[in-house]
């Protein structure tokens, strides 16, 4: 079989669906990114990076990112050793490549995205829909076998805190699903790439595949993943009836078919949800209100580990220079005496720390310009395609601190329905 950019995209998608394993040591998401971009190198056409300014912009990022990490190796030392925490899988110069790898990784999806013909482009839409439906399955599945003691999937891959990961979350009053991930956060947000990609086709396949992920998005308890679902569809919905509408009266209209729409589905997962799933809604009810009551009431974060960045900050302020990617991460894990690599749980937040103040510009460039493209060729781009790109927006402020595949895609996305033309909603199965 011929290695082409649509193989290489989905090989990447398939591979960040497994977050929670590992081959010796190495996670299997970092083994077959690595393979992408050493692949992908000699598919990519150098003419074609001189005709987008967004690639530009990330070459110039990048760039201030290698001489900033120069800086703070230059400025630490021998000390590299010591703030480096002895509870990792790898050494302090992988950890920084990989670092650095999650920054060229965009740059190349951009440049395969391009490579696309329309046929390739609606089959990797297909395949992302089929998968996420698959991933989602998995999760309700694994979920259930947790309760009823079934075999599932042995997870390989040290989890975010540094010891084995777990599938049961006893100090919850309900279990989470976790599927094939370290965290269920980290499920529900990956899921949200699929549903929204799933908006595009109606068939039964996608209409299934999108009750699926709602469900083992319900099933993850990751509050994360319920405020963007939820704010992200609200932008779906708008920008689908403006798009659909003529007069106030039609877009009126189209907003009351989104709700009932949403009405419908969301009766037929509870259904599932209760009947099928076996979730005790009082339970599942009081399980939310305690993770929404902290943030309403101003409650017990400060006793959270999302606090500690904030307390790093009001400590120690952001620097006007920055530390390179990766290197905050060793002065907050130093500043919070932990044994593992600390995580800002901030995209935002992680980078300006990467870069500092100074060159906090071109930070702000990287996640605007999308945006702004999205308004300049708002008639070629599909609501789903920007809804999903707000989703990843809004899980950067509170999940991920680097970027995603699902973030990257969703730039891919709208990059290549602004230069080439939308996605058709007319596949059939």
């Amino acid at each position: 079989m011929k290695v082409n950019s649509y193989i290489l995209l989905i090989i990447l998608f398939l591979a960040s669906s497994f977050d929670a394993f590992s081959l010796f040591g190495i996670p299997l998401e970092w083994i077959f990114t690595s393979i992408v971009i050493f692949l992908g190198a000699f598919l990519i056409k150098p003419k074609l990076f001189k005709k987008f300014n967004y690639l530009k912009i990330w070459a110039v990022f990048i760039y201030i990112c290698s001489i900033l990490s120069c800086l703070f190796v230059f400025t630490y030392g021998g000390d590299l050793k010591s703030l480096y925490p002895s509870n990792t899988t790898t050494g302090y110069w992988v950890y920084i490549i990989l670092r650095y790898l999650t920054l060229v990784l965009p740059i190349v999806a951009i440049l395969l995205f391009i490579n696309l013909s329309q046929l390739q482009y609606n089959r990797l839409n297909r395949v992302i829909i089929i998968w996420g439906g698959v991933i989602a399955l998995y999760s309700i599945y694994s979920y259930l076998a947790v309760i009823y003691d079934l075999p599932i999937l042995s997870k390989s891959r040290m989890s975010t805190s540094g010891g084995e990961q777990k599938d049961f979350y006893a100090n919850y009053i309900i279990n989470r699903a976790t599927g094939t991930f370290r965290e269920p956060a980290f499920l529900g947000a990956w899921l949200l790439l699929p549903f929204f990609v799933s908006l595009k086709v109606k068939s039964i396949i996608s209409f299934t595949s999108r009750s699926l992920i709602i469900l083992a998005v319900l099933l993850t308890g990751s509050l994360t993943a319920y405020i963007t679902l939820f704010l992200s569809l609200i932008v779906y919905f708008v920008l689908k009836a403006i798009k659909e509408s003529s007069t106030v009266v039609k877009f009126i209209s189209k907003m009351a078919g989104a709700a009932a729409s949403v009405l419908i589905i969301l009766s037929f997962v509870l259904y599932i949800f209760i009947n099928i799933a076996e979730v005790n809604l009082e339970y599942y009810t009081d399980f939310i209100w305690n993770r929404v009551k902290p943030i309403v009431y101003g409650m017990e974060i400060a006793e959270t580990n999302r606090a500690d960045p904030y307390k790093y900050i009001i400590e120690n302020g952001i620097p006007w220079i920055g530390n390179g990617p990766g290197n905050a991460n060793l002065l907050l894990t130093q500043f919070k005496g932990s044994s593992t690599i600390s995580s800002f749980l901030n995209i935002y937040i992680n980078y300006l720390f990467a870069v500092g103040i100074l060159f906090s510009p071109i930070l702000i460039a990287i996640f605007i310009y999308p945006l702004w493209l999205c308004v300049e060729k708002f008639s070629k781009i599909t609501p789903q395609v920007i809804s999903l790109y707000v989703s990843m927006l809004i899980v950067g402020s509170a999940l991920n601190q680097e970027f995603s595949i699902a973030l990257i895609y969703s730039i891919c996305f709208i990059i290549y329905e602004s230069k080439k033309g939308t996605f058709q909603s007319n596949l059939s199965y």
